[in-house]
């Protein structure tokens, strides 16, 4: 989690920030009265009549939900609160404003007050402080919050708490949290009339509020909802159906899985977490499982590695044929699945080991003091992650469509030239599975740019590059969901095996829905015999008569033009000699099929 600008109070006076069974804590001194006057020194960003209006406006906030009241004056010896912009060292020379703690530039502490009954607030001089506008520092949401401070509130581990300790962006409907108010009337107690006039007054900000992240929270669930039953019918459809159960479809079955968890954890991370962080065991779970995206590192990593993977299967299975040791069967895919879990989960496993919870840190999550090694380490897996496998599905797939479309040197099994049939059928495959992995790289390629950039630092130059990057990583994240959600109607729904067993409609008289299958090409990788052409009923005897084309067949000698074996009287199935003319109707997709299946 990248470095926010925050408020400088914990590690100024009062210790460090600490978790507590509460939200809210205070430092344990108050004033001693409810009317308080102060004083403001004008900073130089905004006019001076705007900055008393914010100042002004900020006090309203505490005076509304308590018996609190405020009043300015003319001089820093007369106030209870003494206000000024300061540079980076604002030592002072008077003593009635004077501070030993130096503010380090712009992006970093942007204030830092002091609790009763000192009643100093210094604002960072560097900062570009703005109103009612999202370039620079909110005035109005710096003040707010640094003005609980002076009336004796410490941080709350509420994120949506004015009084949390990071700098959040601006907010146009800002208000007090709940948490905000149980703290100050903690301290001074309730004023009933204003308390309910506060209510009021901002019943309308908080429906609105609350409306739009329903709306967030409703669109998350209906990708995630989505998602997990088009992923999860991945998986049911080769659990269920024998024959759907090859090499390609086990990748794919992989790609499901990995999204799954995407979108389970990704999700847990968008939605805003709500009331207090937690402390020990929990807090620190929370930091490396759901808070932030290690285990979204681990899916998208292992999506990555199964894609290139399918790639290379393809080129070895089209370009390569006959280098059959390279090639991946149902008798290894287990292990290499494993595999491809294990190398994602040792690849990001550096992150799961620095990233913890640190409640004195500027985030709640965080590498603490590796952050520099965590750079290099992040640079270096996104290469991993991108460029590589990039090029090397883009050299295998080059080398396919090339001996597709432009050489026509992918052949069939036995070497001779593929029928309009066959590589109609390899080109549907190659094409759809094309398609998968673009998408996949359009949607990663930006995940891996935001990740670069927060740990870059590039996202803390400014306010304004800070929100914009804020909004950018928002954006990489649904893209991130959406393509999870979308995977399997990228390769599933164009499948008729897909749909014919989603309406278990899979009995042996629906061969034909076998013709534009086109995950199956790899159930006989391995050169061993396919079962299902094996099995036929007597009526389909003549698909095992194929010469040259099929190898199951079990008249392979070109002479055995005479055999007259077949039941039921099929004495024409042996003149098909180099030639699929006289098969039976019922079986005949199903034997240009496998035929392609032999030929891969």
């Amino acid at each position: 989690m990248m470095r926010k600008p925050r408020c400088g109070v914990p590690d100024v006076e009062y210790g460090t920030f600490k978790t507590r069974r509460r939200r809210y804590s205070v430092f344990g001194s108050k004033w001693s009265k409810t009317h308080l006057t102060y004083y403001l020194q004008h900073g130089k960003d905004l006019p001076r009549s705007t900055q008393s209006q914010v100042i002004e406006h900020a006090l309203q906030y505490w005076s509304k939900v308590s018996p609190l009241t405020f009043s300015r004056v003319g001089h820093p010896s007369q106030a209870d609160l003494k206000m000024s912009f300061g540079p980076r060292t604002h030592y002072g020379t008077s003593g009635e404003n004077t501070c030993r703690y130096p503010f380090d530039g712009e992006g970093g502490v942007l204030a830092h007050a002091f609790a009763p009954p000192d009643g100093r607030l210094h604002f960072d001089e560097e900062e570009t402080f703005t109103d009612l506008s999202e370039e620079g520092t909110n005035l109005l949401y710096v003040a707010v919050h640094e003005i609980g401070h002076n009336l004796g509130l410490r941080h709350s581990n509420v994120r949506d708490a004015v009084i949390y300790p990071a700098y959040l962006g601006y907010k146009p409907d800002l208000k007090l949290h709940s948490d905000d108010i149980a703290g100050i009337q903690s301290l001074y107690g309730r004023d009933k009339d204003l308390g309910k006039s506060y209510d009021a007054h901002n019943s309308t900000e908080r429906h609105q509020a609350s409306t739009e992240r329903i709306v967030r929270i409703v669109f998350v669930w209906i990708i995630i909802v989505v998602g997990l039953v088009g992923n999860s019918f991945i998986v049911a459809v080769l659990k269920s159906f024998p024959r759907m159960r090859t090499t390609i479809n086990y990748l794919l079955v992989n790609v499901a899985a990995a999204d799954i968890t995407t979108l389970l954890f990704t999700a847990m991370h968008l939605i805003p977490i709500q009331g207090p962080f937690p402390n020990g065991a929990l807090g620190s779970f929370l930091c490396k499982f759901v808070y932030t995206n290690n285990i979204t590192m681990v899916t998208l990593l292992v999506t990555t590695l199964t894609l290139t993977l399918v790639a290379v299967e393809r080129y070895h299975a089209l370009v390569k044929p006959l280098i059959t040791s390279r090639r991946v069967n149902t008798d290894n895919i287990a292990y290499i699945i494993v595999g491809i879990w294990a190398v994602a989960i040792a690849m990001v496993l550096p992150l799961f080991v620095s990233v913890d919870h640190r409640p004195n840190s500027n985030s709640f999550c965080s590498p603490g003091d590796k952050m520099d090694e965590m750079k290099v380490y992040v640079y270096c897996l996104m290469a991993l992650l991108t460029l590589i496998p990039f090029l090397a599905i883009a050299f295998c797939y080059f080398r396919i469509i090339s001996g597709l479309y432009f050489e026509n040197t992918i052949c069939s099994r036995g070497q001779g030239p593929s029928t309009p049939q066959e590589l109609g059928e390899k080109k549907r495959l190659v094409v759809l599975l094309m398609v998968l992995t673009s998408v996949f790289f359009v949607a990663f390629v930006p995940y891996g740019v935001a990740l670069i950039l927060q740990f870059s630092g590039m996202a803390n130059s400014s306010n304004e590059k800070r929100v914009i990057f804020g909004r950018f990583k928002t954006a990489v994240q649904y893209l991130t969901l959406l393509n999870c959600s979308t995977n399997p109607f990228i390769y599933a729904i164009p499948s008729t095996n897909y749909r014919c067993c989603f309406s278990n409609n899979n009995d042996d008289d629906n061969d034909n829905s076998n013709d534009n299958d086109n995950y199956n090409d790899n159930s006989n990788d391995n050169g061993n015999d396919n079962d299902n052409s094996d099995n036929n009923d007597d009526d389909n005897d003549n698909s095992n008569d194929n010469d040259n084309d099929n190898d199951n067949s079990n008249d392979n000698d070109n002479d055995n033009n005479n055999s007259n074996d077949n039941d039921n009287d099929n004495d024409n199935s042996n003149n098909n000699d180099n030639s699929h003319d006289n098969n039976d109707d019922d079986n005949e997709d199903e034997i240009n099929n496998e035929n392609v299946d032999n030929n891969q």
